[in-house]
């Protein structure tokens, strides 16, 4: 739904209500323009002392052109979108897009198209190329961290969320990013035992497992996913690929009881059955080969309901041999 215009300038989208100038509705822009020491104790003023103390140690600067009638036409097909007619506003956004493709409220539009088809990684990619053009796209930030909640991916959460806090500038989202935040921060500790940032740490280091895993760096992977359950025992992925990291080095029977041990955790995680089969058939000594291939097991078969992995596995082997 558009919102007003703003009662000062007219033109840009009313956002705000001034607390100095009798609760007027006013835009961003001329917040800043009227921005003095009388506003102490606003929140936006607080954000702009934050962001100028901020801004020496900042390394990118930027100049984004502001065009109303771009951001008058995304308003506009974000509405119809909103109210149902996601079809019709996604190809008036992509004509838009093809027009203005570096423009950061078309990035922005297309990103919500995404996510409201679940298309949640193309979506974060629009969002990310938004405010990368302009840095203070509050709602990206913030519709970034809800994609990534889709994703299973608490990193990029805690990150989306903390850039809306940082960054500022509407006030309903930045309560909203605090009180997940604070949710997260509550689940971590309840659920792991230590806090949220211990958390993002510790999936920067199975990330980076996961990735040496992947280019066969077997030693690497080894010693950072034991990193990883050295903070976190009942990591179930962490066995699960250390078993594989094992197998890749030759040693069978520690990639066993991995893999035994991610089983034990969750009696449900499919993919390590399914690598502890392939895994028993070879000799101590023998090495793990081939490409391996990467597979989000709670993000795409718990979280999203897909179908069983093994159900999966044998369909794809099922196929070709029906042709």
């Amino acid at each position: 739904m558009a919102k007003e215009r703003c009662q000062i300038c007219g033109i840009e989208k009313a956002k705000r209500t001034c607390k100095i100038k009798d609760a007027l509705q006013i835009c961003p822009v001329c917040c800043a323009k009227l921005r003095y020491d009388q506003c102490a104790g606003c929140a936006y003023y607080g954000d702009s002392v934050r962001y100028q103390t901020e801004k020496a140690h900042r390394e990118r600067h930027f100049i984004t052109p502001i065009n109303p009638e771009i951001d008058e036409e995304c308003d506009r097909i974000l509405s119809a979108v909103e109210s149902g007619h996601l079809s019709h506003g996604e190809k008036q956004m992509r004509e838009l897009y093809k027009k203005y493709p570096d423009y950061h409220t078309v990035l922005y539009g297309m990103g919500v198209c995404h996510v409201l088809q679940d298309k949640f990684e193309e979506g974060i990619e629009f969002f990310k190329r938004a405010v990368h053009i302009f840095p203070y796209l509050t709602e990206a930030h913030f519709n970034m961290a809800m994609a990534y909640i889709k994703l299973g991916d608490i990193a990029g959460v805690v990150r989306g969320f903390r850039e809306v806090i940082r960054v500022g500038g509407d006030k309903e989202l930045v309560s909203e990013a605090r009180r997940r935040l604070g949710d997260l921060e509550k689940m971590a500790i309840e659920l792991k035992g230590f806090n949220l940032d211990t958390y993002v740490d510790n999936s920067k280091i199975y990330s980076k497992a996961f990735a040496d895993l992947q280019n066969r760096e077997f030693m690497s992977a080894i010693n950072l996913f034991k990193c990883v359950l050295a903070i976190d025992p009942k990591h179930v992925q962490s066995w699960g690929n250390l078993g594989l990291a094992y197998a890749g080095i030759g040693e069978r029977g520690k990639a066993l009881e991995c893999l035994d041990k991610a089983l034990e955790l969750d009696p449900e995680y499919e993919i390590a059955a399914v690598n502890r089969i392939g895994i028993e058939k070879m000799r101590e000594g023998e090495r793990l080969e081939g490409k391996i291939d990467s597979v989000d097991y709670y993000r795409d078969y718990k979280v999203r309901g897909k179908k069983s992995y093994i159900a999966e596995i044998l369909g794809n082997v099922r196929g070709p041999l029906k042709r």
